[in-house]
């Protein structure tokens, strides 16, 4: 869980830079998992990925994913500065 949510997050931020945003313009994310016990792992990585205050609403859902070695999968929603 520890390395696929780190990835998760390297993937969103470079996708942000490439739009011009980063983590702090994040607006909302869903995160889906596997299993709930996993929600501490997923919490403190969560918490320290946001700069202090910026963390987004998220919704977090249990559900199988399409690939069993899948834990967790998120979408995320972010705003960009316009050029």
């Amino acid at each position: 869980m520890h390395g696929q949510v780190k990835q998760i997050l390297a993937q969103a931020e470079a996708t942000l830079a490439k739009v011009g945003s980063d983590r702090s313009s994040v607006l909302s994310t869903t995160i889906y998992v596997t299993d709930f016990a996993h929600l501490a792992i997923l919490n403190e990585q969560w918490d320290a990925w946001f700069p202090q205050g910026c963390a987004p609403s998220r919704a977090c859902v249990k559900a199988e994913l399409a690939d069993p070695s899948y834990l967790v999968e998120m979408t995320f929603v972010a705003a960009c500065q316009p050029e």
